[in-house]
């Protein structure tokens, strides 16, 4: 192979005939780079070139990882405030000193405070059960009908009827520190400590609050014009007065059903509250009897 070098700086090859001898010393210094160029490609090649195993292999893996499916996020579940409703386990019940009622005025479960609520001036009012002082008139929210003071004596709530909410007040700072929306009219209101029973009045329900979050966890449908409530000692039953009717609902608490109904006679109506005996074997009703007959409630007098 002979190499020549032209004026342009290129270089020619010549690949010498078969038996033709080639003497590097007489070649220039680039036609011997031409020469060695060759064997030094195709020797980088061969040390770099995979054999056919490595290929298919290297081939192999780079088809893997490209068909590897990337796991997507999965998606959280929604539930929407029906399901969490109807998602309500039973609840153990708490057991309390002595039935609890709806009432528009309460004495303490310590014997030191008597609360009241005043409907016209949206307030409740504070009084020193051993000495009949005034403490303190709170605001609450608008026409208060109820309350329920907590076993420990530390709060009271309040149901407002006309602004739908359920004030928590601490009886200690004497000061309404929450107020929890609840359905349409509430009515009466009891507690074992840690939840709130409402009756609802505007809705023909009775809903069951969380106290620490203000959540309501379920809603129980009942008769029309839910009114008075009360709850028994050990923490499982539920009384409910229906207001034109004199009808009472018993409500199972921990399991959040109706476990039936009772007649307090015709033309009984006006049930506004609903006192249970300290054993628990009696229950009374205090109503106003109206003649029914007269739907316009309208009497004359002359």
């Amino acid at each position: 192979m002979r190499c020549t070098v032209d004026g342009w700086n290129r270089v020619a090859i010549t690949v010498p005939q078969q038996g033709e001898t080639v003497n590097l010393n007489q070649t220039s210094k680039a036609a011997r780079i031409a020469l060695a160029l060759p064997a030094l490609l195709l020797a980088a090649c061969a040390a770099q070139a995979p054999t056919d195993a490595h290929s298919q292999a290297t081939s192999g893996a780079t088809a893997v990882e490209a068909s590897t499916p990337v796991p997507e996020p999965a998606a959280l579940a929604i539930i929407s405030p029906k399901a969490a409703v109807s998602a309500v386990r039973p609840t153990s019940a708490v057991l309390l000193s002595r039935p609890i009622s709806a009432s528009a005025v309460s004495v303490s479960p310590d014997g030191r405070l008597v609360v009241a609520v005043n409907p016209d001036s949206d307030s409740i009012t504070l009084v020193d059960a051993i000495n009949l002082a005034v403490l303190a008139e709170i605001p609450v929210g608008d026409s208060p009908r109820t309350l329920s003071i907590t076993p420990d004596s530390k709060e009271v709530l309040v149901a407002n009827h006309g602004s739908a909410t359920l004030s928590k007040v601490d009886l200690s700072q004497a000061v309404e520190f929450t107020q929890y929306p609840v359905g349409s009219m509430p009515y009466g209101v009891v507690t074992d400590g840690a939840h709130a029973f409402v009756a609802e009045f505007g809705l023909g329900t009775l809903s069951k609050i969380d106290l620490t979050t203000g959540e309501l966890l379920i809603r129980i449908p009942v008769d029309p014009f839910p009114s008075g409530l009360a709850l028994s000692r050990d923490g499982r039953r539920l009384f409910v007065t229906h207001f034109f009717t004199g009808h009472l609902t018993v409500i199972d608490q921990q399991t959040s059903t109706v476990r039936g109904t009772a007649s307090t006679g015709a033309s009984t109506n006006l049930s506004q509250f609903i006192a249970i005996a300290p054993d628990g074997t009696k229950a009374y009703l205090p109503q106003t009897r109206s003649n029914i007959t007269n739907t316009a409630l309208l009497f004359d007098t002359t």
